[in-house]
């Protein structure tokens, strides 16, 4: 008899220990969170959980390399959903209403003095401008639903910009790529805001190969904000003419 209490003594103090084990399961970090929202298909949280991260990685830049690619693949995946029209440049988007507040009481982040609006492109010319003068305006993705009308007068103009490319699939001939200042950030160690990251689209005859330098990239440029579940995830798009290495 004595020995049936024993083992059945044994037997509930090791279902316990069991127990206490599967409950002391470890919490989920937040980069296993952002991973699971991208397997989910909530690539709009991903985005902003990354970029959060990304901002908190910004000495460590592998780290913030790996985040950059995976934000620009849920930004691909965002833009999927609207369907090929993304790239359509048969015609300018109509303009959006204009912002609340005046484009006149705008600061350029990167400069932190009032924005200068952007003058009307003359026909047949191609605008010159670094990414930064581009998006010289301040945006917040998840509040901000369009752009100053200066900018969207924008839409349909030939320019030349220079950057660095973050493909957004891994694969020898690049078609799909964003353009941003820097590879590692843009203001302060942070990643590129959406105003200063452009999509870039090219046809398979004039695909590009990945490198780390600077480039130079001429097309023409599309400014048409598009959200997705109360977020915006891309304004630039552009038609690639060519890419060539900084000199």
């Amino acid at each position: 008899m004595r020995k049936w209490i024993v083992l059945t003594v044994f037997l509930v103090a090791t279902s316990l220990v069991s127990i206490a084990m599967n409950l002391r399961q470890p919490e989920p970090t937040r980069g296993q969170i952002a991973e699971q929202l991208i397997n989910d298909g909530k690539f709009a949280q991903a985005v902003t959980l990354m970029e959060q991260l990304a901002v908190e990685n910004q000495g460590n830049p592998a780290i913030v390399n790996t985040l950059q690619r995976n934000i620009a693949y849920c930004k691909a995946k965002l833009r999927e959903a609207h369907g090929p029209e993304t790239f359509s440049i048969a015609e300018p988007a109509p303009p959006a209403p204009p912002p609340a507040t005046s484009p006149a009481k705008l600061i350029d982040p990167s400069t932190g003095e009032p924005r200068v609006p952007h003058p009307a492109p003359a026909p047949g010319s191609t605008l010159t401008l670094t990414i930064k003068e581009l998006g010289n305006f301040p945006f917040d993705p998840v509040a901000d639903v369009t752009v100053p009308a200066d900018v969207l007068a924008l839409s349909g103009a030939r320019v030349t910009l220079h950057g660095f490319i973050t493909p957004f699939q891994e694969a020898d001939v690049i078609t799909d790529f964003a353009l941003t200042p820097s590879l590692n950030g843009c203001c302060f160690g942070q990643p590129a805001g959406i105003e200063h990251t452009i999509v870039c689209h090219a046809t398979p005859e004039r695909h590009v190969t990945w490198i780390t330098a600077e480039v130079v990239v001429t097309g023409k440029l599309i400014v048409k904000p598009q959200r997705e579940n109360d977020f915006t995830h891309t304004i630039f798009m552009l038609e690639v003419e060519s890419v060539t290495a900084m000199k």
